[in-house]
């Protein structure tokens, strides 16, 4: 049941979403540390703290497609760079859908926000999915 291939999947999974975490993580804390400074009134909260407020929801949103890449690659071979794409979109897109139903008590009407929560998750999903698939195994086609 967890053989070397089902171990060399989870560390592909552990890989990827470590490196996305990593990339929406420093993001995230440099934006936070940018509205902290102009706020004028407190208080303050450490910017990398609710960085991963923002950025472990995208995380644990971009799992089931990161399974679904290493499901297709193990099965058959390894997936075309622009379907991977697509997934990292779609994987953005609901983590953002997630992040403004669940951290935002109503709709922010600031593109400003807006913009930067979705670039965040899009940028996230990118890095994510795009690891997955250059770890991969490569197989020469039949």
């Amino acid at each position: 049941m967890f053989g070397p291939p089902t171990f060399r999947g989870l560390l592909r999974l552990s890989v990827s979403s470590a490196a996305g975490t990593l990339v929406g993580g420093v993001l995230a804390t440099a934006w936070i540390a940018v509205l902290n400074l102009r706020a004028e009134d407190g208080p303050y909260f450490p910017p990398p703290l609710v960085a991963l407020v923002l950025v472990l929801p995208v995380t644990l949103t971009l799992i089931p497609f990161q399974a679904l890449v290493e499901l297709v690659s193990a099965r058959s071979r390894r997936l075309p760079w622009w379907i991977v794409e697509l997934l990292a979109v779609a994987g953005g897109l609901s983590a953002a859908t997630l992040l403004f139903a669940f951290l935002l008590e109503r709709p922010s009407k600031e593109p400003a926000t807006v913009a930067a929560i979705l670039a965040l998750a899009l940028l996230q999903g990118f890095v994510t999915l795009s690891c997955m698939r250059w770890l991969a195994p490569r197989r020469a086609r039949p």
